[in-house]
């Protein structure tokens, strides 16, 4: 008996039984270094000399206690950005998901426990785009940063969404994949996918549209909120910059 109340005092004192009890305490959690100011939305972050870390919570506690945490947002486009042609994907959320349902992004997943980012990316194509498109990603495609170092993402959703604050240090990645930009290989980029549940839709979106679609998006009916807005103009604004230098570089 006395075992058991030392067992959940300790349980209690950490607040992982009460916070965590139907969660799986899975993402690593943050504050910053002594010293360092809070960063403002989209700011760069230095991980390794601005964070410290404070253990592992479950995605909801990290919300609701407004925690810092790891994420990647990755930009999967089906050529290299230098061709006219290149499509970006975009995936639509499912009408009975909890949070932005029914609207339009990128594929974003948080990093779990002492996963490098660059695995939360294989992870993330994996579990939302399949086995076969990942395979196919790791014999055609190439994966890069679109900043030298993560964004800091920051949203607040108030009192109507439990107080959830999202503080998210977010890598911004790009995928390159290799498809011919011929109806034929356009057509086997969308037979590779095999989409996860909580998809409801995807399109392969040329990238002028989809920043004209993004910029245009102003009341939000396609997209969730201006906080993810903002994430993807920066996105844009990334890949644009990234395709001119390959384009100045193929000239040279």
């Amino acid at each position: 008996m006395f075992a058991i109340v030392v067992l959940l005092f300790f349980l209690i004192w950490n607040g992982s039984f009460i916070k965590d009890s139907n969660e799986r305490n899975d993402i690593q959690v943050f504050q910053l270094q002594s010293g360092k100011d809070l960063p403002s939305h989209l700011d760069l972050i230095n991980p390794q000399t601005d964070l410290k870390s404070m253990g592992f919570r479950g995605l909801d506690s990290a919300h609701r206690g407004g925690m810092i945490h790891k994420g990647a947002w990755i930009h999967l486009v089906d050529s290299s950005l230098s061709d006219d042609m290149a499509r970006i994907l975009t995936l639509k959320r499912g009408k009975d998901l909890v949070t932005c349902p029914n609207t339009w992004g990128l594929i974003g997943e948080h990093t779990y426990r002492d996963e490098p980012s660059i695995k939360t990316v294989r992870r993330a194509i994996l579990e939302e785009l399949g086995s076969t498109f990942l395979d196919h990603m790791d014999a055609n495609g190439s994966i890069l940063n679109l900043t030298e170092y993560p964004v800091y993402y920051e949203r607040d959703y108030g009192a109507s969404n439990g107080d959830r604050i999202d503080r998210q240090v977010t890598w911004l990645w790009l995928v390159e994949m290799n498809f011919d930009m011929k109806e034929r290989g356009r057509q086997e980029a969308d037979n590779l996918l095999q989409l996860d549940d909580e998809v409801a839709d995807h399109s392969w979106v040329p990238l002028d549209d989809f920043e004209r679609w993004v910029k245009s998006d102003a009341l939000l009916k396609d997209f969730c909120h201006d906080t993810i807005t903002s994430l993807l103009r920066l996105g844009i604004e990334r890949m644009k910059i990234l395709a001119k230098n390959k384009l100045d570089a193929e000239k040279r």
